[in-house]
């Protein structure tokens, strides 16, 4: 009887101090989101992993992840949800509650143009709390918000002689045309 007692009272101090794990994840999309091939933009699907170990999907790209992420996942997927589709412009909130094996979110952007798409995101989770998070998905690359925000900053500054910008095979071709056109 004492077990018993002792259990219930563990679960209602768990619900009063809220020790449940869960993800809260702020999804903003771009109205350039997922262009097709004549470049005009699509809805895009977002699909969820929760794992064990982030060692396995750190290693996968795409298209195994795409085609084949139960197998190639093994023993780390617990379990994987695809979220209703997203729409250019769109902005959700998404609340998942997680198990407590869930130690990471791996995140695959279903984009239309994978080959050189940032698609991939892995997410690291705390027991007992709501982890918040904030992505963007534009044209083809998916980022924190945060991490968005800060290219956006540097884009706008003028670089120092002798700094580098990374920019995204796709953001190249672009301004090579532009460049190319004479705009």
């Amino acid at each position: 009887m004492a077990l018993v007692v002792g259990l219930a009272a563990c679960q209602t101090t768990r619900r009063t101090l809220n020790l449940d794990t869960s993800i809260a994840l702020a999804v903003e999309i771009e109205n350039d989101v997922n262009p097709d091939s004549d470049g005009r933009a699509s809805p895009v699907v977002l699909r969820v992993f929760m794992l064990a170990d982030d060692r396995q999907f750190s290693r996968e790209d795409f298209l195994n992840l795409y085609e084949n992420a139960d197998s190639r996942l093994g023993k780390d997927l617990i379990d994987t949800v695809i979220l209703k589709e997203f729409a250019p412009g769109e902005q959700r909130i998404e609340q998942l509650a997680l198990t407590p094996e869930v130690k990471y979110i791996g995140l695959l952007a279903e984009f239309v143009q994978y080959q050189d798409a940032d698609a991939l995101m892995l997410l690291p989770i705390t027991d007992h709390k709501k982890n918040e998070y904030a992505i963007t998905l534009e044209g083809t690359r998916m980022a924190s918000t945060e991490a968005l925000d800060m290219r956006r900053r540097a884009a706008r500054e003028e670089p120092k002689k002798g700094s580098t910008v990374t920019i995204s095979s796709a953001e190249y071709e672009r301004l090579r045309k532009l460049q190319q056109s004479g705009k």
